[in-house]
């Protein structure tokens, strides 16, 4: 991830501002690029690390196991079947990519690969990257670091979940690590794959590296945050044989006993001399914040290592196999600490390397000295893979994953390479903005810069670095707000082409990381699209956003106080927010639709507030948070009812379980609306929220595991299992009343059809449960047609409640979630002084649940009524089944003489 924004590919405007005069300089696509000197790789994550601190600063070692555990709960209560939620159509980009951490060939099916995204999952292409796939989007975790194959057996795949490579800083223990769910496996070529039992544990949350024995495809060594692990019979079972984080670990290419793996501190590398059974230390490495590995093929006993330190590394060298090691670089190559760097030795000559870190770079010296290569491929470099059989002459081709998708180079010792991203949708967005009348769409990526989409799936790349959040001014279709990080944000006026404007330069909180967020917020006043809310330390405002040459701004609302251990307040947070003390700034602001004088804002402890009077000068402002009290963790969305502006919901972030919050006062009071029982969302971070601006109660909830619905305002939720998948959600923004567009970080932007579909269904079974059928059938029950089936009275029971006549009827549902459902029947009896009733069976809890009980009339009456809230339990989980119960019966003493009931038609009524 770089400070740089790409001179040569925004037209007319250079944008240099706030970025550090003393950053050096790197090539980038032929282009001269100003890159900073911190590594805003490692700032982009902290930034999202700190988002899902629970209220202990700290994350649960099986927070995401246990979330797609629940996931999975409620999938099956919800019968596997799709939620009943938008329709969901990919949006692009096809042509972008994304962080990229590993590329495996075919052994020896040439054109078909497969690669592990951090972001979008596993991806496979059968033509050489001409297209390329996605492979089971719903798999627990789409964070994807490793992956290796059976060379025997090329159908036999292993996938390890999870990211590692950050900073001590942060990451000493993981916590800014994105977590996954242990190690998949697949028999199929990728088709389909299953998670590993014995690896859904903590020690599996972030598998950095899987090694294959070269002898046998059963025993792999896996190096995780905790350890490395052993595996004989293919992941069945793990043997823990190092304890401590690795990064890195290799067999030799062809002794099953010689095995290296690479630490984060001193020793730097351990070896194993008996197939990975057990480690010693190495010698010579004095100190490293990673080392990554690579065998030489060609020489047997030499081993190298790429030895980050800090913002560089050097290469070392052993030729006994990994015990001893000299360094053999005689200056240094650049890096960002842990977060990319990547080692290649030539198969055929151990001279020759190609090392990388920022930027690639070719050594023909065993890394004494190396020259930049590569220079058209997408910075931040992270895996080298040689096609099958490499000789250095016939076959030279190899692979680079990066932090912008899959390059190619046909022969590695030239420059020349090729783009691979096609249709490789795995783009991290943070938000963006689309115009419902051009269907233009401008959104900020990681790393991958501000993107324009108009209407293909190549977009195009517009301000460089780390993109952020953006806007659309409804009423002049082609004015756009995008920008990077730390609020340095421009204005188009040509629908995305050209970004002329600097609009922030008025805001003096922007540029700062003590005073803005990494990624911060902004949005435009819905009532009036010339003012613009900016949240920093400050919230600040500006009433000629598009007018203003150039806009001029105004703190509306002071810093909040200093929190635990000192900092804050007026003395400012602590440095990156990422120390032991809180992150204070704004999160998130909203303005209410028809009341521009009705803003809340919240900060990134949960402190929430509203104003009244927000179009003062300087408005009066209450905090509402401990009015519920709310969780005291980042606020990560507000939304304010269109129709009622005291009717408000609140996200938050966090691995827990009360991550949503109602108001329908105002603020006075607030409630969950997390769901209840086995319906509940998971404990999982929501970091995007919307409401159905035409139909009340409609939640969507954009998580770290995927996309949620609720159709009774979070009294139930269901999994949405069409559309992204389990990829982090970062941003929902209705395009209009009846289209959602989500952006997510990791399988790029997504647009959803949102409108419920009325099903009427008829019965497909009858049980006369009491009484007995007299005449008619099923086909009587399809019809309003007076074929009534009719039912005679069974024996009155002296002391029971038992209906003489109770008929159950039950049909199948179009999905296994639902909206509502409606029951409509028509019947009468055949005297007066009898009482029907009618029933549905609640599937949750397992039991009748009364809809209607009235007098049952001598002529055909038509009964029709809702089952209430949470219509889905009303739905069998796995077969759809559902069940009314009609039951005639006495309203006082017993009518002399036989009666029955007749029945003329049924139906289901399924809002979906």
């Amino acid at each position: 991830m770089r400070r740089s924004l790409l001179p040569a590919v925004f037209g007319s405007f250079v944008v240099l501002a706030g970025l550090a005069a003393a950053g050096r300089l790197v090539q980038q696509g032929g282009a001269t690029v100003k890159d900073g000197v911190e590594a805003i790789g490692s700032k982009a994550l902290a930034f999202r690390y700190a988002q899902r601190l629970d209220g202990r600063n700290g994350v649960r070692a099986d927070a995401m196991m246990r979330a797609v555990a629940q996931r999975k709960a409620l999938i099956e209560a919800q019968g596997g079947q799709i939620a009943g939620g938008p329709v969901w159509t990919y949006l692009g980009p096809d042509n972008v990519g994304g962080r990229v951490r590993s590329v495996v060939p075919h052994p020896t099916v040439a054109g078909t690969l497969w690669i592990a995204s951090v972001g979008g999952g596993i991806w496979k292409t059968t033509n050489s990257g001409s297209s390329w796939f996605p492979l089971n989007e719903n798999l627990p975790s789409l964070c994807i670091g490793s992956l290796i194959i059976d060379k025997s057996n090329p159908s036999v795949l292993y996938a390890g979940s999870g990211e590692s490579y950050f900073d001590s800083e942060f990451a000493e223990n993981n916590k800014a690590a994105v977590q996954g769910a242990g190690i998949y496996k697949t028999t199929d070529g990728g088709t389909s794959w299953n998670q590993l039992a014995s690896t859904v544990n903590p020690d599996f949350n972030c598998v950095s590296r899987l090694a294959m024995s070269p002898t046998d495809p059963l025993t792999i060594l896996a190096s995780t945050d905790t350890g490395l692990f052993r595996t004989t019979d293919g992941g069945q079972t793990w043997v823990k044989v190092y304890n401590g984080k690795v990064f890195d670990v290799d067999f030799h290419p062809t002794d099953p006993n010689r095995a290296v793996a690479g630490l984060p501190a001193a020793p730097g590398v351990v070896r194993s001399a008996d197939g990975g059974q057990t480690w010693s230390a190495s010698t010579g490495i004095a100190s490293t914040i990673r080392c990554e590995t690579a065998w030489s093929k060609s020489a047997p006993n030499n081993v190298y290592a790429a030895v980050c330190t800090g913002s560089s590394f050097k290469v070392w060298k052993s030729t006994d196999s990994g015990q001893t090691w000299v360094v053999k670089t005689t200056s240094s190559f650049g890096n960002y600490e842990a977060y990319n760097c990547m080692i290649w030795v030539d198969p055929t000559n151990d001279n020759n390397l190609i090392v990388g870190g920022v930027n690639a770079y070719r050594s023909t010296n065993q890394g004494v000295s190396g020259s930049q290569a590569f220079t058209n491929v997408h910075l931040d470099f992270h895996w080298l893979a040689e096609e099958p059989g490499f000789d250095g002459t016939t076959k030279r081709r190899v692979w680079f994953g990066t932090d912008g998708g899959v390059a190619t180079a046909a022969n590695v010792y030239a420059n020349t390479t090729t783009d691979l991203n096609n249709s490789l949708g795995i783009t991290q967005f943070y938000g963006g903005a689309m115009n419902d009348s051009t269907g233009r769409i401008v959104a900020g990526a990681q790393d991958n810069y501000t993107q324009v989409g108009s209407g293909s799936l190549n977009w195009v790349a517009e301000i460089g670095g780390d993109g952020v959040h953006c806007a659309n001014d409804p009423s002049f279709p082609n004015t756009f707000y995008a920008g990077y990080y730390y609020m340095n944000m421009f204005r188009s006026t040509d629908g995305g082409n050209n970004f002329g404007t600097d609009v922030t330069a008025g805001i003096s909180d922007r540029g700062n990381e003590v005073n803005c967020n990494f990624i911060p917020y902004l949005t435009l006043d819905p009532n009036q699209s010339n003012t613009m809310l900016a949240c920093c330390r400050r919230l600040w405002r500006s009433t000629n956003i598009r007018t203003g040459n150039p806009p001029t701004w105004t703190a509306i609302k002071p810093p909040i106080a200093a929190g635990p251990g000192g900092g804050g307040g007026e003395g400012g947070p602590p440095p990156d927010h990422f120390a032991s003390e809180m992150p204070y700034n704004l999160s998130f602001c909203a303005i209410a639709k028809g009341d521009s004088n009705v803003i809340w804002a919240g900060h990134n402890n949960g402190q929430l507030y509203k104003t009244t009077n927000g179009t003062a000068g300087s408005p009066s402002w209450t905090r509402v948070d401990l009015n519920g009290p709310l969780p005291a963790r980042w606020i990560s969305s507000i939304v304010i009812d269109p129709g009622d502006k005291d009717h408000v919901y609140v996200a938050f972030m966090g691995w827990t379980d009360d991550n949503l919050w109602e108001t329908n006062d105002g603020g006075a009071t607030f409630h969950q609306v997390t769901g209840i029982g086995q319906r509940h969302i998971p404990e999982a971070p929501v970091s995007a929220f919307a409401l159905d601006p035409l139909r009340p109660g409609h939640l969507f909830a954009g998580t770290d595991i995927g996309i949620f619905v609720s159709w009774d305002n979070g009294q139930s939720w269901s999994v949405e299992t069409q559309g992204p998948g389990t990829v982090p959600i970062d941003f929902f923004q209705w395009r209009n009343n009846s289209t959602l567009v989500t952006y997510t970080y990791g399988r790029g932007a997504w647009s959803g059809a949102v409108g419920p579909a009325d099903t009427s269904v008829g019965p497909t079974g009858f049980q006369t449960v009491r009484g007995r059928t007299v005449a008619g059938g099923l086909s009587s029950l399809q019809a309003s047609d007076d074929a009534d089936l009719t039912v005679a009275m069974g024996p009155i029971v002296p002391g029971q409640d038992e209906a003489p006549v109770t008929v159950d009827m039950t049909t199948v549902a179009p999905g296994s979630v639902a909206n509502g459902i409606t029951v409509t029947l028509e019947s009468s009896g055949s005297a007066v002084g009898l009482t029907q009733e009618l029933y549905a069976y609640d599937f949750d809890a397992q039991a009748w649940v009364l809809l209607d009980a009235r007098t049952a009339t001598l002529a055909d009456q038509v009964v029709s009524v809702p089952v209430g809230a949470s219509a889905s339990r009303f739905i069998a989980p796995t077969t759809r089944e559902m069940k009314v119960r009609y039951r005639l019966k006495a309203a006082g003493p017993a009518p002399t003489g036989k009666w029955h009931a007749a029945l003329d038609r049924v139906r289901w009524t399924v809002s979906q």
